[in-house]
């Protein structure tokens, strides 16, 4: 079927909010979904938060056909209602296409329409922000847990990458255009010079103004980057300049509170804040496909960002050659619609990366549980514990053998806690089942780089874990052997993991540990993480999704203790049943809970070069 595409109906997308002369047509309003009071990234919260939406097409019984797109700076759905549908951009026939407002446009939660926080006092929000709160719109008002694809331009680009570094394994594809993972300098400038430009403005008066301020200088400043002076003088009526300014300082529409939130959303954005300012690291989290879209002749948002992070991971990029700048998928006719609805159409291909595998590291161990449906966890690899003596927790479980409660199936392994009467070899009655399965004389290495791809259990008294103990525990105890917690979680945190060692002077409640949380109202039982740590001498370095959040040496050990970690140590998995430190299940536990594994692997570093120094 041939694509029905209009360029100048995606003209209209980049430049509605730029026309002030003349008000859009007004489309049906969209969809409000209550979130509840939303927590920002600052720690302060936007009172009873409502995200806009409108959806086209169905969504399949497979719910394998969502495409999210992301809203610009101070656009909304309402100007894609032209460019969705049958045959056109966003084609509504063949997916189930939502359109989602962002934080602050005047439809979703802004300044201008909240009646708990109006204007200044609305909280200031990030890009990280409206992903987060348009995550929580799909999760928990339209039960979607996956995404084929998310796309949006200018500053819906933005929202775009950050999709994908926040959520990496919630999206199958994305098409970011005409956005940036960061900001350069050039564009902190420019957005910066709007933002003065607004609280110089008499008019605006600090946000406390009763009709709308002009803005004249921001409308100046936004115009002159939206293309380039070589289109603008190419098409300039030079008699006509009087009429030029009329028409780029005209009244407009939008908000001027809303403009001054967004603007401080856009000044904020990088998608490499996680990472302590490595582009590589979030790059190296990302397991979507990415196609780039973008102009070198671009002057609102700049290019190169886009660019090279599409380098960093490999992906296929299209430049806009034309001087209409940022409004160049306007000028280009139906190439930016015809390449996305290719890019969409592709199958989705979604290895199993690991950060590792870019990172100086070679795999000498791994199990991607790839054994037949039913299957237990290979016998070569995995031993599991068999017994229900509290383990020294006070835990409730009684771990068996078998595939009842392990088992591999469609390349993962699930371990599952089940609430049911076990009478063990020794005649004691457990009220729960579970497993636990160590790598123990199989398996041990000193050093390297031991990570996992999860998908933890929620729910209270639950505590699911991957960790490491010294493989000469049999010959000196517990905890002299050391031991490694790569990733715990108690249920009664569903946002938080933490990563601890163990050793002589240091051990149980006394371990020495950090947390890593999600941002508020995120729970780790949503999706797959990977939790790793990266052990060297007198070193080990704890990650999450390829943020290193903790570092552990010699000098945080008490005085006199001894650091153990010099020697091999084999892996765990176990998912527990109460225990000191989780509490215990109560009425609102749901059982079973199950705990997924994607895969296992370890690595060394590699050789260093010939003629290289470490």
């Amino acid at each position: 079927m041939k694509l029905r595409f209009c360029p100048a109906a995606l003209l209209m997308v980049f430049t509605i909010s730029f026309c002030f002369a003349q008000k859009p047509p007004s489309p049906p309003p969209p969809l409000l979904a209550s979130i509840g009071d939303f927590k920002l990234e600052s720690g302060a919260s936007i009172l009873d938060c409502k995200i806009a939406y409108r959806t086209f097409g169905t969504l399949n019984s497979a719910k394998n056909n969502a495409i999210l797109v992301t809203t610009w700076f101070t656009g909304n759905t309402g100007a894609l209602i032209g460019s969705t549908g049958a045959g056109k951009m966003y084609d509504s026939s063949k997916y189930y296409v939502i359109a989602v407002d962002a934080l602050g446009d005047g439809f979703s939660s802004s300044p201008s329409n909240s009646t708990r926080q109006p204007g200044m006092r609305f909280p200031q929000f990030t890009i990280r922000d409206m992903v987060n709160s348009q995550h929580q719109l799909l999760t928990k008002v339209l039960k979607i847990d996956h995404l084929l694809a998310v796309t949006g331009g200018s500053m819906g680009g933005m929202q775009t990458f950050q999709w994908v570094v926040s959520y990496p394994d919630f999206v199958d594809k994305a098409i970011p255009v005409m956005g940036t993972p960061r900001l350069t300098a050039y564009d902190t400038v420019l957005w910066n010079s709007e933002v003065h430009a607004i609280e110089k403005d008499p008019d605006w008066n600090h946000g406390d103004y009763t009709a709308p301020p002009p803005l004249r200088a921001v409308k100046d400043i936004h115009w002159l980057h939206l293309t380039t002076p070589r289109h603008e003088v190419a098409n300039a009526n030079y008699a006509d300049t009087a009429a030029l300014l009329n028409k780029v300082e005209a009244p407009s529409q939008f908000d001027a509170n809303n403009y001054f939130r967004q603007l401080q959303a856009i000044l904020t954005h990088d998608v490499s804040k996680p990472f302590g300012g490595s582009m590589e690291r979030a790059a190296q989290s990302i397991k979507a496909q990415i196609l780039i879209i973008a102009s070198p002749q671009d002057l609102m948002v700049n290019s190169q960002p886009a660019i090279d992070f599409g380098k960093l991971i490999n992906a296929p990029t299209i430049l806009l050659d034309s001087d209409c700048g940022h409004l160049a998928p306007g000028c280009s006719g139906d190439r930016v619609a015809l390449a996305l609805a290719d890019f969409l159409s592709q199958p989705p291909a979604r290895p199993r990366r690991s950060v590792a595998l870019e990172d100086n590291w070679q795999l000498v161990w791994s199990d991607e549980f790839e054994g037949a449906a039913g299957g237990v966890p290979d016998p070569a690899k995995w031993t599991p514990q068999v017994g229900g003596n509290g383990w020294g927790n006070a835990e409730l479980e009684y771990y068996t053998s078998g595939n009842r409660n392990a088992k591999q199936a469609n390349g993962m392994l699930t371990i599952e806690a089940r609430q049911e009467r076990t009478q063990a070899e020794d005649g004691s009655f457990h009220d729960y089942t579970s497993s636990r399965l160590q790598t123990k004389k199989k398996f041990a290495q000193q050093y390297g780089r031991f990570e996992a791809r999860i998908k933890i259990p929620f729910g209270q008294g639950i505590w699911p874990a991957f960790w490491m103990l010294g493989d000469n525990i049999d010959a000196v105890g517990w905890p002299k052997s050391g031991e490694i917690d790569i990733m715990e979680n108690i249920g009664r945190e569903p946002g938080v993991v933490h990563g601890t060692i163990h050793g002589p002077g240091y051990s149980a409640d006394k371990g020495i540990g950090s947390a890593f949380p999600l941002p508020a109202g995120e729970k780790f039982s949503s999706d797959f993480h990977v939790y790793a740590v990266e052990w060297e001498p007198n070193q080990i370095r704890f990650y999450v999704d390829a943020v290193l959040y903790a570092t552990r040496t010699p000098a945080d050990l008490p005085a006199g203790a001894v650091w153990v970690y010099d020697h091999p140590f084999f892996l765990l998995l176990n998912l527990a049943v109460g225990g000191y430190w989780p509490g215990y299940p109560d009425a609102t536990t749901q059982f079973p809970q199950t705990m997924q594994v994607d895969y296992v692997r370890v690595y060394q570093r590699k050789p260093a070069s010939p003629g290289t120094q470490k």
